[in-house]
């Protein structure tokens, strides 16, 4: 139990060493921001407008699959019947 919250200690000590080191040396998304100049912004926008849609488009596509299935299993069942 000890050795448990050892570890979590130590992840969250790592954790705000590496926000520190990023805001210092101006690594991550967090601060990678702040140097951009409008239109480097409204492209990483769009980039990331694009990215989410993409997923969305992804998603929608695995639950329309899961729906086939279901209605063709069902069908088979039906037939057999």
């Amino acid at each position: 139990m000890l050795v448990r919250k050892f570890k979590k200690g130590v992840k969250d000590l790592f954790a705000q060493l590496e926000g520190i080191l990023d805001e210092i040396f101006g690594f991550g998304e967090k601060m990678g921001d702040h140097a951009l100049t409008p239109s480097e912004k409204r492209v990483k926008e769009k980039v990331e407008a694009r990215e989410k849609r993409l997923n969305e488009k992804t998603s929608s596509k695995k639950k329309l699959g899961q729906k086939q299935k279901d209605y063709l299993s069902n069908l088979i069942l039906d037939v057999n019947k």
